[in-house]
């Protein structure tokens, strides 16, 4: 019972009903012309018999003998006069002799203008028609002849500009109706095996301009919500083709937003597993030196330096905690630069000043005092912190450190480089990701927490600006950032360009 609710089913039989109604239509106007052209056929043929009798007419004015000999069909004297002034019989069909072959459909009354018949052969057909007839109208009527249709014409005939008689032609419309009949009856016949056809037609022809969504159906069913990367064919230029091609667009879309979806799960696990892991390496350490410190007495020197370590280690998990609030802001959009001016010299100097120690690196800033940059004094001040903090971890006791700045097409760009051991190709394009770290173990030691970067991209990206790392091992490593000037501020909708704020890879 399926197969009654579906489309291909419903389409056929709207197709099936359509073609009922138009040929239901053709079928009708085909027999109403038919019978209309054997009507006029018919009434044609009386007409030229009209005239003939007209022309026929001597000086005399008495008539042919041949209309005379050819009197009523025979069974007239069983004719009886219907309410309408038309005669019927009770027997026998409308036929008239002609002296030789069969009897013919058609018969002829003559009457003269008292409405007497000629001779007892010539009795009226139609009362009425004579009536009209002698007012000198050519009158067509219809009556019923022995259980038959009769067409009949009544016209005058003139003598000297008088009416003299009216003559009835008669002829049966038995054939006209017999004709009808038979091309209903092929009507009736041809319009259901059409339609059979049509439906059968309908249902194969809907099977296959469907077969495309059965693929469809099919090509879907076999997608899983685990792996999206499953594509249907795009066959044609069609409708079926424009669905295909939107639902793997739709795919390709649900593809990507499941991954990056799985991305920023697995990053987020990540992210508390390390956070988690930062946070423990300080709580250690204060709770084993509290708990030392607690085992027994000790002297004024030892709880000293119980306590400072202790107070190192409740700064590291500050710093930590402070990180983490800041890029779980930023995550939460609710980090909002007002862009002021803030010249790069003084953020610069700002930053080196904010290092205690160089280990003896030579550190030197080539920036002009006119650069003006739309942002945050406070988050810049961070950024380059962070990006000089890092200079200074990775270089050489021996090396150099040198931040420079210049603008181009409404932007500041400072270039921080230095000689330091420089970073493999391969690390370059995780670096600013939370908590990665070129050599773990290390980085650990002296403090990193694999934030630095993060916070410089997020810094970034709330700026409109961009940044880039251009790294050689054994060479050095150079962090080119670019901010907008005063002269082309950003207010806070720089999210929609996906290039903005991104680490990428020079070199």
């Amino acid at each position: 019972m399926k197969v009654f609710g579906t489309v291909r089913f419903r389409l056929a039989l709207w197709n099936v009903a359509v073609i009922a109604v138009v040929l239901a239509i053709f079928g009708y106007s085909l027999r109403f012309k038919i019978q209309s052209d054997l009507l006029a056929g018919v009434d044609g043929a009386l007409i030229n018999s009209a005239a003939r009798s007209q022309q026929s007419v001597d000086v005399s004015g008495n008539l042919p003998p041949y209309l005379l000999r050819r009197g009523m069909p025979q069974g007239l004297n069983n004719a009886t006069a219907l309410p309408n002034g038309a005669i019927t019989v009770a027997s026998g069909r409308p036929a008239v002799s002609t002296g030789s072959g069969p009897p013919v459909p058609f018969g002829v009354a003559i009457m003269d203008t008292n409405h007497n018949p000629i001779d007892a052969n010539h009795l009226a057909w139609d009362e009425q028609s004579i009536s009209r007839s002698l007012q000198g109208d050519h009158v067509f009527s219809t009556i019923r002849y022995a259980g038959e249709s009769v067409r009949i014409l009544s016209v005058p005939i003139y003598h000297r500009s008088r009416i003299q008689y009216v003559i009835q032609f008669a002829r049966s419309l038995s054939p006209v109706y017999l004709e009808v009949q038979r091309v209903t009856r092929g009507l009736l016949t041809l319009i259901p095996l059409a339609l059979l056809i049509v439906g059968i037609g309908a249902l194969l022809l809907t099977e296959r301009a469907l077969r495309p969504v059965r693929d469809i159906v099919h090509a879907t069913e076999g997608i899983e919500a685990s792996d999206l990367t499953g594509r249907l064919s795009e066959r044609g230029s069609d409708e079926f083709s424009d669905l295909a091609s939107t639902i793997n667009n739709m795919l390709g879309r649900l593809d990507t937003a499941f991954r990056l979806l799985q991305e920023a799960s697995d990053q987020q696990r990540r992210f508390t597993a390390d956070a988690s892991h930062e946070l423990r390496t300080p709580l250690t350490i204060i709770k084993a030196n509290t708990s030392l410190a607690l085992s027994c007495e000790r002297t004024p020197d030892e709880y000293k330096r119980t306590i400072d370590a202790v107070d190192r280690a409740a700064d590291r998990m500050g710093k930590i905690v402070q990180d983490l609030l800041y890029i779980a802001r930023s995550d939460a959009g609710q980090i909002f630069v007002s862009p002021e001016p803030v010249n790069a010299r003084s953020v610069i100097l700002q930053a080196i000043e904010a290092i205690s120690d160089f280990k003896g690196h030579s550190v030197s800033q080539r920036v002009a005092p006119n650069l003006w940059v739309a942002g945050d004094e406070d988050s810049l001040v961070r950024l380059f912190t962070n990006l000089l903090q890092n200079a200074n971890k990775y270089t050489p006791a021996a090396g150099s450190i040198i931040v420079t700045a210049s603008r181009k097409n409404g932007m500041i760009t400072i270039v921080v480089a230095d000689t330091g051991i420089g970073i493999a190709k391969e690390h370059i394009e995780h670096l600013g990701e939370r908590f990665f770290r070129v050599d773990d173990g290390r980085a650990r030691e002296e403090g990193g927490t694999g934030l630095g970067l993060a916070i410089c991209r997020t810094i970034v990206e709330s700026h409109c600006g961009s940044i880039s790392i251009e790294s050689t091992v054994g060479v050095g490593t150079k962090v080119t950032v670019e901010l907008p000037s005063t002269e082309h501020r950003c207010v806070n909708n720089c999210a929609a360009d996906p290039s903005i704020g991104k680490v990428r890879t020079i070199g």
